[in-house]
């Protein structure tokens, strides 16, 4: 998985938030709740990149292999009543348009 071990070992620490909150495991999860660890989801970056995929190919592996799993986390995330906070990682992207993210946090839930 992508995010672990390392988010694991970020939970187990007691960080403050884990950012992006992508492909985390069920360990880590429980942890995040318990300790009242912010998920910070970015799926914003995620629609840009494949918007702006060299080919085809990469658009749908970018708006498939990573998305997929990232709204099913966020879902768990949210149900297992994990603490969430917005980003954007709006580093490509025009500033200011980082309400997009909410707008995909809901369209998620």
């Amino acid at each position: 998985m992508r995010g672990e071990p390392g988010a694991l070992y970020a939970a187990q620490a007691g960080v403050a938030s884990i950012d992006h909150a992508d492909q985390l495991g069920d360990e880590t999860m429980r942890l995040m709740r318990e300790k009242q660890i912010y998920a910070v989801p970015t799926f914003t970056i995620q629609e840009y990149f494949a918007a702006h995929a060299s080919s085809p190919a990469g658009a749908r592996r970018e708006s498939t292999s990573s998305s997929t799993t990232t709204h099913r986390n966020f879902a768990v995330s949210w149900n297992t009543v994990c603490p969430m906070a917005v980003g954007s990682d709006v580093g490509p992207f025009p500033h200011g348009t980082q309400a997009r993210e909410f707008e995909l946090m809901v369209q998620y839930e």
